[in-house]
């Protein structure tokens, strides 16, 4: 995996060899492209790939950058994810600069003990992908609380839950049992797609839409959102990007579950 990664930010171009075909459903191989090549204008280039307890240490020469990989036997990534960069030395006000110096939008907050470190457009609203499991995580500790549920509660892993990474549970048989505390524990702890998916279901969709604003509507599984991306889909995800909330639901049947 360390040399698989090192060749990762290291080629010119990245080849779909290196790539298991599920890491290519969500989107084309440009889209692996692009990640890499803004992590590397964002943060230097590679100097080293290092072993650590929990995955890998991507050092770039301004960040650090945790990683998970896997390959499968013929080496190809069958699982890639990186965490959010450290950045190596340098001030709260210096990384502040460089984070308001990006492409695009950029928002940022730094709090200790309720004092304001640094911000800059903190209050602008911004899709932050996995973020949205903190509200399944919230409906899930409501119906808890209601006594519609509990978390020793066992669910069996079905079809319509498996998602593709990050997480563990997408390799797992079928029907595992599995506790909604070990479904939440993986959710949060290493951002699980398949357990997110699972709970969904069990909380209900729109208990977790109650809890988000309302342009986050209608709410979509992990899995989902892999199909609407996918180059299958093309079609509906143009319908779907120009559609308002009542036609979006409508469209949802051709997602499938």
């Amino acid at each position: 995996e360390q040399r698989a990664l090192a060749r990762y930010f290291q080629a010119p171009l990245l080849e779909e060899a290196w790539f298991a075909t599920n890491l290519l459903v969500p989107g084309p191989l440009t889209q692996l492209q692009a990640v890499r090549d803004q992590l590397v204008s964002a943060y230097g280039p590679l100097a080293a790939v290092k072993l650590g307890k929990d995955g890998f240490s991507v050092e770039l020469e301004r960040a650090f950058l945790p990683a998970k990989a896997a390959l499968d036997a013929d080496g190809r990534f069958v699982a890639l994810w990186f965490g959010p960069p450290v950045a190596r030395g340098g001030s709260l006000e210096q990384v502040a600069t460089e984070i308001a110096a990006l492409p695009g939008g950029a928002s940022l907050l730094v709090t200790r003990d309720g004092t304001v470190l640094a911000e800059r457009d903190a209050d602008q609203r911004l899709a932050v992908g996995s973020a949205f499991k903190l509200a399944v995580l919230l409906a899930l500790k409501q119906e808890i609380e209601a006594g519609r549920a509990a978390w020793d509660e066992v669910m069996r892993l079905e079809g319509r839950f498996r998602s593709l990474p990050s997480g563990l549970l997408q390799d797992w048989p079928a029907a595992a049992p599995l506790t909604l505390h070990s479904l939440a524990s993986l959710m949060i702890s290493l951002s699980d797609n398949t357990a997110t998916d699972a709970l969904i279901y069990r909380v209900g969709p729109g208990r977790v839409e109650a809890l988000l604003p309302p342009e986050a509507r209608p709410l979509l599984t992990t899995r989902q959102y892999f199909l609407l991306g996918g180059q299958a889909l093309a079609g509906l995800r143009a319908a779907w990007m120009n559609a308002g909330e009542e036609t979006r639901r409508a469209l949802l049947a051709g997602l499938g579950s």
